[in-house]
Order: C-alpha cells, then sequence, then structure tokens
C-alpha cells in the first residue's frame, strides 16, 4: 500500500468519524426506546441461564435459551475467501 493510498483511506476514515458525529450530536431523549421493566428482566434472566448452561457444558439447556436471545441470523455470499462479518439489525427484515 502507497503513501498516497494510506493518505486517501485515511481522508476516507476522517469523513465517516465527521458523519457519525454529527448524526450522534443529532440524536436527541427522543430516539431512545425505554423499554419495559419486564422485558428487562425476561432479557437478562436468559442471558444468566444461558451462561450457566454454558458454564455446565449443558447444549440441551443452553440451546433455548440462545434461541431467546438470537431473533435471526443471516447468511450472505463471502465477497472474499477468509472475510467475515457480523451485522446487527434492529426491527423487521429486510434491513
Amino acid at each position: 500500500m502507497t503513501g498516497r493510498m494510506v493518505s486517501a483511506r485515511l481522508a476516507e476514515l476522517e469523513a465517516e468519524i465527521d458523519r457519525q458525529e454529527a448524526r450522534l450530536a443529532r440524536a436527541t431523549e427522543a430516539n431512545v426506546v425505554a423499554l419495559h421493566q419486564a422485558a428487562i428482566a425476561i432479557y437478562l434472566d436468559a442471558v444468566e441461564q444461558l451462561a450457566k448452561a454454558l458454564s455446565a457444558n449443558d447444549a440441551k439447556a443452553a440451546c433455548p435459551k440462545l434461541r431467546e436471545l438470537i431473533d435471526c441470523a443471516v447468511v450472505a455470499p463471502r465477497v472474499k475467501p477468509g472475510d467475515r462479518s457480523i451485522s446487527k439489525f434492529a426491527g423487521a427484515w429486510p434491513p
């Protein structure tokens, strides 16, 4: 990679930082979704039970708890061999 290529990539990344900082500055409390306390308690309980099952190497108990926590898994072809990515989705499919 040449110095010119590094400079160009750095400029792209700095521009992305600026875009994200501007987006964050526009965010307000009105954009925040408050979860019901019962939903939070259910989630935390599922995480705790999953952790216990994994610690005990109990796959039979871990699988249902993991399914409670994962809404969907999306499998997509890789661009290049060895590429890996994980995407987070909020809301309905498709993202």
